[in-house]
């Protein structure tokens, strides 16, 4: 069957999240469904991908939001404009977030930036893992960034571990600000950081490089420090575990032509369906019933399905 996430969103919008008519999803124009295409092609077009846009069940709907593009595999504008709006937000807010968590020694890394690196063991590290995860070019930015957003972006209350004091919220906030503003304005005196270029009569987001090459660095800054943490990596491999015993059991249960654990709509779903549905339409109805859930939601069906805390009948998990 396949699962993927951004073809997963496409799918929601144009044909779970009834608007008017159920089937027809939100009725969004051409322009709004185009910003969400991250990926332009299905699995079954690009089958060496680990991603991808939408499954062949909207192939319809993608091609009414693709109509008049002369480009194929290839982001429209919107596509672009929001892949950099999301590419911003992590790079700033997840440093913003994990450093006042104390999972980014952010302090540290502006002091031994501040001090021209007469002690490096924390920038030393990120360059290391960059370079062993084949990233050189990112390595090779490190200290540039961190001489930057030192000089620029960070005042003295962010040289200090996170404490929650007025003066580090404030600080926060204004590195927030201010480096977000720089991402989309540009500082004085600089040329803009992004432009809209046309090309054979298609627009096209044009990035800086500086920019671009900030953005990474602060991006796996967070991998580094986050991503490849044991503690988070444990409980990912858990979560994944709860999600595919969850999947198993109801996909089992969509079997059934009668009473099971799948409540509605989705239950009426299969039902409609059950004379001429395939395998992969069952398992399609189980990822929907799934996605829609809560984080809560799926670990409290995880416990029912697993006898662990059955919970009570008029108890509904799903509603």
């Amino acid at each position: 069957m396949g699962f993927e996430g951004n073809a997963q969103t496409f799918r929601i919008l144009t044909r779970l999240a009834n608007h008017r008519e159920e089937g027809f999803g939100l009725n969004l124009t051409r322009a709004t469904l185009n910003a969400t295409i991250k990926y332009p092609w299905a699995r079954s077009e690009k089958p060496n991908k680990d991603k991808w846009g939408y499954y062949k069940s909207e192939k319809e709907a993608f091609e009414f939001a693709r109509e008049g593009s002369n480009r194929t595999e290839k982001q429209s504008l919107e596509a672009q404009i929001m892949e950099y709006a999301d590419d911003v937000t992590y790079a700033v807010h997840d440093i913003d977030d994990f450093y006042r968590s104390g999972l980014i020694p952010l302090d540290r890394l502006l002091v031994e930036a501040e001090q021209n690196y007469r002690v490096d063991e924390e920038t030393s590290n990120i360059e290391q893992y960059l370079r062993e995860e084949g990233k050189e070019e990112i390595a090779d930015n490190v200290r540039r960034v961190l001489n930057d957003i030192n000089s620029n972006y960070a005042r003295d209350p962010l040289k200090c571990p996170y404490t929650n004091s007025e003066e580090q919220r404030i600080a926060i906030a204004q590195f927030d600000s201010n480096l977000i503003s720089d991402f989309i304005n540009g500082s004085e005196g600089t040329e803009p950081p992004i432009i809209i270029d046309l090309t054979d009569d298609e627009f096209d987001l044009e990035r800086d490089d500086n920019v671009e090459e900030t953005i990474q660095v602060l991006k796996h800054i967070t991998r580094y420090y986050v991503l490849s943490n044991p503690s988070l990596n444990a409980q990912r491999h858990g979560q994944r575990r709860i999600i595919r015993v969850v999947f198993n059991a109801l996909y089992e249960e969509s079997g059934k032509p009668g009473i099971s654990a799948i409540p509605e709509p989705y239950r009426d779903r299969l039902q409609e369906n059950l004379k001429v549905a395939t395998e992969t339409q069952n398992a399609r109805v189980v990822a929907d019933m799934i996605t829609s859930m809560t984080e809560k939601q799926v670990s409290a069906m995880y416990k029912r399905l697993q006898g662990h805390s059955p919970g009570s009948l008029v108890d509904e998990i799903v509603r």
